[in-house]
């Protein structure tokens, strides 16, 4: 599952790990597990075409 939000006029981007059922991997400590965050100025063309008007697609 791929996020994204406004921070500070740039994108906040962050990749979740999401189990069998669609739903978001905790950790040991019920902490929500992120593989990776990015923070961006912008996003290229096919990005910003696969979000939308979301702030969260899936990818399977």
């Amino acid at each position: 599952m791929l996020c994204r939000e406004r921070a500070a006029g740039r994108w906040y981007y962050r990749l979740f790990y999401i189990d069998e059922h669609d739903a978001p991997v905790f950790d040991a400590h019920g902490r929500l597990m992120a593989a990776k965050s990015v923070l961006a100025a912008r996003c290229d063309e096919e990005l910003t075409e696969l979000f939308g008007g979301a702030d969260m697609i899936i990818i399977e």
